[in-house]
């Protein structure tokens, strides 16, 4: 009888884990997402109204080079690193605690790129920005 109670908690922690690797998956791919929307947003406000980068690396390596193919490297090679030990953690329960909490700040960083997109573009500082002769 215990050995039937075992396998039927193998199946049930079995099925668990795939339920979870299937949501971590699903995360994984919106945070993909909702960063190469950032990514677009941010490009496309820096190159039009000079908007001001809130990111301080970010800023800084605009400021040094002018290069958007910079800020690109640095934008991808930071969502690489975050989605890969996600990606390893995709069995545990904090790597999907993790993955929600990316998954929602990502998504409140879209309803801020909304709200921006509202706010009249002479009222914006031009603090920092890349130019549109580096397209």
């Amino acid at each position: 009888m215990i050995h039937v109670h075992r396998e039927i908690g193998t199946g049930a922690a079995m099925a668990c884990l795939r339920e979870r690797t299937s949501r971590m998956l699903v995360l994984l791919a919106v945070i993909v997402t909702l960063s190469l929307a950032d990514l677009l947003m941010t490009l496309i406000y820096l190159r039009s109204m000079g908007m001001s980068e809130s990111n301080p690396i970010a800023a800084w390596l605009i400021v040094t080079t002018g290069s958007w193919r910079v800020l690109v490297a640095y934008k991808a090679l930071t969502v690489l690193i975050c989605v890969s030990l996600l990606y390893r953690l995709r069995s545990h329960i904090e790597g999907e605690i993790a993955a929600w909490c990316a998954a929602i700040i990502l998504a409140g960083l879209a309803i801020v790129w909304n709200q921006y997109a509202d706010i009249d573009a002479a009222s914006l500082p031009a603090q920092v920005a890349i130019s549109s002769d580096s397209f």
